[in-house]
């Protein structure tokens, strides 16, 4: 093999392995991790419980556990 073509071949087998670094390090997570979301206790110090306000399109349909994050302060929109 001549020292031209040995070069070239040790270029592209050099860009081909940072290649596949750069992509085996943009993969995306395995999807094993495991979130205990449905077994957050929660446990009020309040006699009675506020009815529901609010809508969640969507949230009735999905078995997938939900954690919902609401204002605690008043907010006026105008409204």
């Amino acid at each position: 093999m001549r020292r031209n073509s040995r070069k070239a071949v040790v270029h592209v087998v050099l860009f081909l392995a940072v290649l596949m670094l750069i992509i085996i390090l943009n993969l995306p997570e395995s999807n094993s991790k495991f979130f205990a979301w449905d077994r957050i206790p929660y446990e009020t110090s309040s006699a009675t419980l506020l009815e529901a306000r609010g809508i969640c399109p969507g949230l009735e349909k999905t078995p997938k556990p939900v954690l919902v994050v609401s204002r605690v302060a008043s907010v006026d929109l105008g409204t």
